[in-house]
Order: C-alpha cells, then sequence, then structure tokens
C-alpha cells in the first residue's frame, strides 16, 4: 500500500518538472542575443499554448476518460460493487470524482448545492485566465520591455509551488488546493511571455510548450497517488 509520504514515483515525477524548471531557466537567461520575434512565431507558439489549455481544460474536467487514455487509471467495469452518487443504490457514493468520505473533505468544495473538486476547478480556472492573457497578449502584441525577467520568476514560482505533490504538504484546506493549481497553469502562461521577452528564441519557446505538456500528466499522476494513499490508509471495506 502507498505510505503516508510522497512515493518514489511522485518524487520521481516533480524532480523531473523542477530539473525541467531550472533547465528552462538556464536556456532563457544563457542566451546573450534577444532574437527578433516574428508575427508568425509569436502566434504559433501562442495557438500550441492555447491547444494545450484546452487540453488541460479536458485533462482536469473529465479525469476518468483521460486517464484511461494515458492507461494509469482504472476501468468503472473493474470496479462493480461501486454504485455512482445518482443511481440511489447501494455502495461507496461520490462527491465529484472523490469518494464522499472524510478523507477527501479538503479536495472538495461547495459552491451553492452543487460539489466541485479544487484541484480541477482550480486547473481550468488557470487555463480560461491563461487563454485570456494568450489572446490579449496575441492581439495587442504587447513589448514588456525590461519586465521580462520578473514575469519569468514569477511563473517559475508559480509552476513550481503547483508542482508540488500535496500530500508532501499535508493541505488541509481546498483553497489552498484550488489556488495551487490556478498557479500551475497561470504560471505556465507567464513562463511564455517571459521566455518570449528574454529570448525569442523558438527552440526555448518549443521547451517549455512541451514541459507543460507533461507537467499536466505529471499532476494527474501525482493526484492519483495521493488518492491512492488516502484510500489505501482509510480501511473502509466498502471501497476497493
Amino acid at each position: 500500500m502507498p505510505p503516508k509520504t510522497p512515493d518514489r514515483l511522485s518524487m520521481m515525477l516533480f524532480g523531473i518538472s523542477l530539473l525541467g524548471l531550472v533547465l528552462l531557466a538556464a536556456l532563457t537567461f544563457s542566451i546573450s542575443v534577444t532574437l527578433a520575434i516574428l508575427p508568425q512565431q509569436r502566434l504559433l507558439t501562442g495557438s500550441v499554448f492555447v491547444a494545450i489549455c484546452v487540453l488541460g481544460m479536458a485533462a482536469a474536467l473529465y479525469p476518468s476518460r483521460c486517464s484511461g487514455l494515458l492507461r494509469f487509471g482504472r476501468d468503472q467495469d473493474e470496479r462493480p460493487h461501486i454504485k455512482g452518487a445518482d443511481t440511489g443504490e447501494s455502495g461507496v457514493r461520490f462527491a465529484g470524482h472523490h469518494p464522499a468520505c472524510g478523507g477527501f473533505s479538503s479536495h472538495v468544495f461547495r459552491i451553492g448545492g452543487k460539489i466541485c473538486c479544487a484541484g480541477c476547478t482550480g486547473l481550468v480556472a488557470g487555463a480560461v485566465a491563461s487563454i485570456a492573457g494568450s489572446i490579449i497578449y496575441l492581439l495587442a502584441g504587447f513589448n514588456m520591455g525590461g519586465a521580462g525577467a520578473p514575469i519569468f520568476w514569477a511563473g517559475f514560482v508559480g509552476a513550481a509551488c503547483g508542482l508540488l505533490p500535496h500530500s508532501l504538504l499535508d493541505l488541509k484546506r481546498a483553497s489552498v488546493r484550488l489556488f495551487l493549481n490556478f498557479v500551475l497553469a497561470f504560471g505556465a502562461f507567464l513562463l511564455l511571455v517571459g521566455v518570449n521577452e528574454i529570448t525569442g528564441n523558438p527552440v526555448v519557446a518549443f521547451f517549455l510548450l512541451t514541459l507543460i505538456v507533461y507537467w499536466i500528466y505529471a499532476r494527474m499522476m501525482l493526484s492519483r497517488q495521493e488518492h491512492r494513499r488516502i484510500c489505501a490508509n482509510c480501511g473502509l471495506k466498502e471501497c476497493p
């Protein structure tokens, strides 16, 4: 059973993510000559980033389906003794896609009569803000001047905090989970703006876009491992 502390897989995923961030910073600031950013280049990287944001939103809104596509989730058919919350049948009930038990109380919050996942809501909100920011940045053609470095480091801190294994932080509030997932998504946008303003190198921009795709995968895997740890320490016989 998963231990109470983050397992090796979680720490490996976080370590690779952090290493990628450090390498991104090294590449961004090691290029002494800033390249001229062509409109087509800005549009291409921005369009790919928006597409990645949409992918991240899909992963947040439909985690079970995306888990199946990536082959690290369990199919519902393998859990016939679990009954859906809306069926009225007996069995383990779910709040959103979390078991409705005390172990996951800090993972959800209520808006009106609807229960929402804090992590997924944060990712979706961050993705929406990033898409809006990207459209404004692309259409307006802003030149941040000397603000590129502060923007980059703000994104660096946001992404690093968002990628931390939540089991390591032992979070108690759903609002903190929401915020950390929001800064992960929006931090990626700030990194892209920073890279464009500091270096304009398309290779560095492509490396960042590749990293963001990996971060989506890593965040889903880290969440999955934390859920396994919570369930392993629960001991509820009716729950698989």
